[in-house]
């Protein structure tokens, strides 16, 4: 069953996401969020450092090469289980929702960090902007608890399930800043951009719904 919400709201919302990221991107490349970044980076490390090994296993478990093999499995199971029961217009609208995601936020990672080539707090190997770890999460957590929460109907519980797909894409996020691996700009830039890619999906899920029915 796919959400009733306008698909206009899908398209200002891609459309907000989007230029936000642009906006971002650029103060980045000129420079201009050392201050944030700074401020953010100073305030973080004042976090107890009992927690590091904590976050340093949680950056293995939810690398972004595993975000993408669990949203396929997931994706699979779904339509497998949608094509039994008869429901393949249902399954094919979650998968590409789940993998299509995190599918396109990978390839868009890939694609543009060397193109904006940032240095990563601690130097080490790779590109900061716009974080793998932040984009993947995003894009795996956020469409799952929107599927989750897609056959309830009271609007208050659903956007509270939502919520909640957020709190794990936010804590890695928070894991990546707190380990010096990236800025937390590089975090916001991957929320963004996965955020549009996520809306741009249930976009064109709307537009294509009555061609799978």
């Amino acid at each position: 069953m796919i959400n009733n919400t306008q698909p206009k709201h899908f398209c200002k919302r891609f459309i907000i996401c989007l230029i936000a990221f642009g906006c971002l991107s650029i103060l980045v490349q000129i420079q201009m969020t050392m201050g944030i970044d700074g401020y953010f980076q100073k305030m973080f490390q004042d976090t107890p450092h009992h927690i590091r090994k904590l976050f340093t296993h949680m950056d293995e478990v939810f690398a972004p090469a595993n975000d993408l093999y669990f949203a396929f499995i997931i994706s699979a199971i779904i339509l497998s289980v949608s094509v039994c029961k008869h429901h393949f217009a249902e399954g094919l609208h979650a998968t590409s929702l789940l993998a299509g995601s995190t599918a396109i936020a990978g390839a868009a990672n890939v694609i543009l960090k060397p193109v904006f080539g940032r240095i990563r707090p601690d130097h080490s190997s790779g590109f900061s902007y716009p974080s793998a770890h932040a984009m993947l999460a995003f894009a795996f957590f956020v469409p799952l608890f929107y599927l989750l929460s897609r056959h309830i109907l009271n609007r208050t519980r659903r956007y509270s399930i939502i919520t909640i797909g957020l709190i794990p894409a936010f804590v890695i996020g928070f894991s990546r800043v707190y380990l010096e691996k990236h800025y937390v700009t590089d975090i916001a830039g991957g929320f963004l951009l996965s955020a549009a890619i996520f809306f741009g999906l249930l976009f064109l899920n709307q537009q294509l719904a009555p061609l799978h029915q």
